[in-house]
């Protein structure tokens, strides 16, 4: 679904699989809360047990005690969710075909495996994880690939100084680059304009003369005007900020242009600070 960032290694995963000799695995991390995410219980050989999509707390722990002993769950005080990778047998394609009223992984498909007694396991990750879904995880997200938490995967362009530099960037000398910073393709940077620390710069941005952009990201083909301020937000793509403006824990969509200062209430800026 393109909707997380991870470093998980899928061939460990696949071979995984192969190994276990199960119809289906379910790749799964640990998580803060799993209010948001597919909760899996497995027991102590790894087989899934349970799987409950988008639980509430009361569900999950009616689940746990009502429909499994938990003298069988493995990791039974952790939050084990569902990644979103998925191991199966060929043979899915044929129960997919004929049962097309399982139009969903998290909500019918692996309800109606464990219900009709199919082997479904679980696999443990301990890679770098996050879902991208939100304003407040999308930018996390990016400023943890700045910090080089996501390893192998690494900003575009050539690591120089704590700063990825795209291809054609143009920097004024009196620019100040403050790291990690990553430039895009083609983006030019005024003088005395500041950059970082956690900006991402899009491909054909622009950053006019004494502009500032920290903690931020800018889609491809924005324009921060001369003095203005970008801090804790979302730019989209081919957005325009006016002169002297600030923008600040906002998230801009695309194209649109803006003549004043928008600061968000804390919502954002809270997220970001936690």
């Amino acid at each position: 679904m393109g909707d997380v960032l991870t470093n998980m290694n899928l061939r460990k995963f696949a071979d995984h699989h192969q190994r276990s000799g199960a119809f289906a695995t379910i790749a799964l991390v640990e998580v803060p809360s799993l209010r948001d995410f597919g909760a899996v219980l497995l027991d102590k050989e790894g087989r899934v047990l349970h799987f409950i999509e988008k639980p509430r707390f009361d569900e999950t722990y009616i689940v746990t005690v009502a429909y499994c002993n938990p003298a069988r769950l493995s990791a039974l005080h952790r939050n084990m969710a569902n990644s979103g990778f998925y191991a199966f047998r060929y043979e899915v394609l044929d129960l997919l075909e004929e049962n097309p009223q399982l139009m969903d992984f998290g909500r019918h498909v692996f309800p109606w495996l464990l219900e009709n007694g199919y082997d479904v396991r679980g696999w443990e990750s301990s890679a770098y994880w996050i879902d991208v879904g939100r304003p407040a995880t999308y930018l996390t997200a990016n400023f943890d690939l700045l910090a080089g938490l996501v390893e192998p995967l690494h900003p575009h362009g050539r690591r120089r100084d704590g700063v990825w530099l795209g291809e054609n960037v143009e920097v004024a000398p009196s620019a100040r680059l403050v790291p990690p910073v990553a430039l895009g393709d083609d983006v030019k940077v005024g003088s005395e304009s500041r950059l970082g620390p956690f900006a991402v710069i899009g491909h054909g941005s622009r950053v006019r003369d004494g502009a500032t952009v920290e903690y931020s990201v800018m889609l491809s083909g924005a324009e921060v005007g001369e003095g203005a301020r970008v801090l804790s937000s979302i730019i989209g793509g081919g957005v325009q900020i006016r002169p002297r403006c600030t923008v600040e824990s906002m998230v801009i969509k695309d194209g649109e242009i803006i003549s004043n200062d928008v600061i968000a209430e804390a919502e954002l800026g809270a997220l970001l600070a936690r």
